[in-house]
């Protein structure tokens, strides 16, 4: 794995002036300096579930009444929220993605 890129700039004495690339703190210890944009990990929640397990502690749904999951309007939310994002992640790698929360195997294939 190549490296990101992070310094990591050690402690200096509460009266000494930062070093380059330091940005000073009340407890005079530096804080890292990022010399590579950091990759993303990208999480993709899908809230609905055959039922809901007791441990689960995700925002999920169990399917009512063979009620249709609402597949394009949660994609197109989905999308929407990507691209509201994007400004904030600009030219950064996405290292992973991961699909979960509620049951995804529930969506159709043509979703």
């Amino acid at each position: 794995m190549k490296p990101i890129g992070v310094r990591v700039v050690a402690a200096t004495p509460a009266r000494a002036s930062p070093g380059p690339g330091t940005q000073p703190r009340g407890s005079g210890l530096g804080t890292p300096v990022f010399t590579a944009l950091l990759p993303l990990s990208l999480y993709v929640h899908f809230p609905w579930c055959v039922r809901k397990c007791p441990y689960c502690d995700f925002n999920s749904h169990a399917l009512k009444d063979d009620a249709p999951i609402p597949e394009e309007r949660y994609l197109d939310a989905v999308v929407r929220d990507l691209e509201l994002s994007l400004p904030l992640v600009w030219g950064r790698r996405v290292h992973s993605v991961f699909i979960g929360g509620g049951t995804p195997s529930l969506m159709s294939a043509a979703g």
